[in-house]
């Protein structure tokens, strides 16, 4: 199973934290977004990735560098504020998506998630972490806590 993230390169140290986690921890794909706000040009994040991961060989877990501009139809939503959030809140969505698009809960949860999803044929899957508290640590947790036991 292929895994990588995908990130808003909001400063060079977070672009810098991202590639070493993805570096360390054997990430197969890295997501650079186009992000709003005072955020760093995509390129120039992807450069900064592509240089601090690169290898003298090329092989498999050697991660492949993504950047992307987001669209109108790519997650973006005409809603305002939290509108979306409520409206599945108000259907009762909540637990019905999550089993169905989501890796979350705590470490062993996304352990548990991910090997019934590869066991029903997933092939690959990247995670956006943009919006975590700290995405460096979240790459760092699951790459720690999840990646060896996925791949072990």
């Amino acid at each position: 199973m292929e895994i990588g993230f995908f990130f808003w390169p909001y400063d060079p140290p977070l672009v810098q934290r991202m590639a070493a986690a993805a570096e360390q921890y054997g990430y197969d794909m890295i997501g650079i977004a186009d992000a709003p706000g005072n955020a760093m040009d995509p390129w120039v994040a992807a450069t900064m990735v592509a240089q601090a991961t690169a290898r003298s060989s090329i092989s498999a877990s050697r991660p492949r560098i993504f950047a992307s501009r987001r669209t109108s139809c790519g997650g973006a939503t005409a809603r305002a504020g939290d509108a979306d959030a409520r409206r599945v809140d108000e259907l009762g969505l909540f637990d019905y998506l999550a089993r169905r698009f989501a890796i979350y809960g705590t470490p062993e949860q996304c352990l548990d998630q991910l090997c019934a999803a590869r066991d029903a044929g997933l092939k690959r899957v990247m995670f956006t972490v943009s919006l975590a508290s700290d995405p460096g640590r979240t790459v760092e947790l699951f790459g720690e806590r999840v990646l060896p036991e996925l791949r072990g």
